[in-house]
């Protein structure tokens, strides 16, 4: 037997911040059309919870549920708070299968990354090992694995860790504007299959957008990644010196832009406004026209820092040395 009750509770309100998708799978195409038919049949109940200042709870065989609270699944609870059972395994069933397929891909995609960053130098030879059979380096996914360990004990809980991993996504896609047009000064003769046009308008766009998504996160998400960006810096620093520090000073001056970037962008995220978690110390509306026009003059100087580098040198030698052997 079950019930459901309606509990008042002034502080809370049932909140449901839907977080749109940074790329689109099967899997996750699956979650938003069961999400959008979810909060269809499940939008007038959310209206008069938060309307009521009021959050649902239910009684299941005994046991009391909170429907509403800040990390829960809290469309699938108010599936069940109104019978339709179907639609909440539904929606449970997706939790499960949509993050195992994200899963499967980063495993795979992640520890190549870790294989690439040994044969660049920057983490021990251990993990450039593959294995002679199946050619999976199988190192590098132990390593993987332990990271997640050390994310699951400090971010406990499923909502925690996906928000930090998705600010976390969002940082990786900042530098691919402005490396593009880098590229594009310092390498006009690489051959490029896709050429975007109107790229010198789009990509400031591109950076901008990416910059309000970080700060969208939310304080103190944005706090917290800087920190765990900060926790490898040393094992960095320790393969630059054991190269004999080839070329640092020049990447220092490269990436300037960057640091600062990165402890700007945080600076405004916690004095933000209150509707995304900051201290309140810029209004509303203002914050994010703050942040707009920072990463724009951010952009511009990580434009100019860009260089021609060794690595795009040994790019077009390779490219011309193919050409003369194919003419």
């Amino acid at each position: 037997m079950s019930s459901c009750s309606s509990s008042a509770s002034p502080a809370r309100k049932a909140r449901h911040d839907p977080v749109p998708p940074l790329g689109l799978s099967a899997d996750d195409a699956l979650f938003w059309l069961t999400a959008t038919l979810a909060a269809f049949l499940v939008a007038d109940a959310l209206a008069k919870a938060a309307g009521t200042e009021r959050y649902l709870a239910c009684e299941l065989q005994g046991r009391r549920y909170d429907i509403g609270v800040k990390y829960g699944l809290l469309t699938a609870q108010l599936a069940l708070a109104l019978n339709l059972n179907w639609l909440a395994i539904l929606l449970y069933a997706d939790a499960f299968v949509s993050p195992s397929g994200t899963g499967s891909t980063y495993t795979a995609t992640t520890a190549r990354m870790i294989y690439a960053m040994e044969r660049s130098g920057t983490v021990p030879e251990v993990f450039g090992r593959v294995h002679p059979r199946y050619g999976i380096p199988r190192p590098a996914m132990w390593f993987n694995l332990a990271v997640s360990f050390v994310f699951l004990f400090f971010f406990r809980g499923w909502g925690k860790l996906a928000a930090v991993i998705s600010v976390a996504t969002i940082i990786t896609y900042l530098v691919v504007p402005i490396s593009v047009i880098v590229l594009r000064r310092t390498a006009p003769n690489l051959h490029r299959p896709l050429r975007i046009p109107g790229l010198p308008l789009l990509a400031p766009i591109a950076f901008v957008l990416a910059t309000l998504m970080l700060f969208w996160a939310r304080w103190p998400h944005t706090g917290q990644i800087m920190l765990l960006l900060i926790l490898p810096l040393p094992v960095y620093l320790y393969y630059q010196a054991k190269g004999n520090w080839r070329d640092f000073g020049r990447q220092l001056r490269a990436s300037w832009w960057l640091l600062a970037y990165l402890i700007t962008i945080t600076m405004l995220s916690w004095a933000g406004s209150k509707e995304f978690e900051g201290h309140d110390y810029i209004g509303f509306g203002w914050d994010q026209l703050c942040v707009a026009l920072t990463s724009l003059a951010f952009y511009f100087w990580g434009v100019r820092s860009g260089w021609r580098t060794p690595a795009v040198i040994g790019v077009e030698n390779d490219a011309a040395e193919m050409a003369a052997v194919k003419s």
